[in-house]
Order: C-alpha cells, then sequence, then structure tokens
C-alpha cells in the first residue's frame, strides 16, 4: 500500500501552478462572457431603479401640489358657503322686514277702511236717528193739535204717551 502523505499547510509548486492557472482562465472566460452582460444588466438595474425614484419624486411633488390645490379650493368653497348664507340671511331678513311693512300697511289700511265703514254707519245710523226723532214729533205734535188742549195734565199724559211709544 501507497501511502501519500498529502500536508495542507504545505504548499506544493505543482498544485499551486494549477490552481493560479485554473483561475487566470476562469477570470478570462468570466471577464470575455459573463463580465459585460452583468455589468450592463447592473447599470440597466441601477438606471430603472433611478428612473423610479425621479417618478417617485415628481409624483410626490404633484401630490404636493394637489395637496396645496385641494387646500386652496376648500378654503374659497368656505368663503363662498360662507358668503351665501350671508346673502340668504340678508335675503330673509329682508323679505321678512317686507313682509311686516306690508302687514302693517294693509293693517293700518284696513283699520282706516273700517273707521270710515264706522263713521258711515254712525252718520246713517245718527241721521236715521233724528229722522225718527222728527217723525216721532211731528206725531206727537200732530196728536197735541188734534186735542184740544185744556190744561197741563192732559199735556203731561199726551207727553207719557208718546215717550212709551218711543220706548216701544
Amino acid at each position: 500500500m501507497i501511502l501519500i502523505k498529502v500536508n495542507i499547510l504545505a504548499p506544493d509548486i505543482g498544485l499551486m501552478f494549477w490552481t493560479i492557472l485554473i483561475f487566470l482562465i476562469l477570470l478570462f472566460l468570466l471577464r470575455k462572457f459573463a463580465w459585460k452582460p452583468i455589468v450592463s444588466a447592473l447599470k440597466q438595474r441601477e438606471a430603472s431603479i433611478e428612473k423610479a425614484l425621479n417618478e417617485a419624486r415628481a409624483a410626490r411633488d404633484d401630490i404636493e401640489n394637489m395637496k396645496l390645490e385641494n387646500d386652496k379650493i376648500i378654503t374659497q368653497a368656505k368663503l363662498d358657503r360662507d358668503a351665501i348664507i350671508r346673502q340668504a340671511k340678508e335675503l330673509g331678513d329682508s323679505i321678512v322686514n317686507q313682509a311686516k311693512e306690508n302687514a302693517q300697511k294693509e293693517g293700518k289700511q284696513i283699520l282706516s277702511e273700517t273707521r270710515e265703514l264706522v263713521k258711515k254707519e254712525k252718520e246713517q245710523a245718527m241721521l236715521q236717528l233724528k229722522t225718527e226723532i222728527s217723525d216721532l214729533v211731528i206725531k206727537t205734535a200732530t196728536k197735541v193739535i188734534r186735542q184740544e188742549l185744556t190744561g197741563t195734565e192732559q199735556q203731561k199724559k199726551i207727553i207719557e204717551e208718546s215717550l212709551k211709544d218711543l220706548s216701544n
């Protein structure tokens, strides 16, 4: 049996030569065939990452601009809402005031018409009363003239009868 003594810690020149030669061949083959595609793939990846970062920055800037525009729109909408509410209140107040004024005018007009109507009815009642009184006076005078007046007793009796006729 042949025992081969392998000493790993003691370098052998032949082993070192073949190891270096295989490493150099592998390095040459990697450099010739694999290095350029790997580097170009890394560059493409780097470019796509840079492009994605730029797009993300642009999107973030757009979002910030949109937020500012939304804030402006919301602020303007609130101002418009407040103006509309204020105008509606003013319009409502003016309508209420107008209605009050119209009601007061109509009330005064109705009151004035009612007073005129009462005045006319009062005048008609007074005229009718005067007519009835004058009719009664004429009737009484006619009765008095028809009867002979002999004394004051008889005159008092005629006046009392006339008053009874008035009360009926």
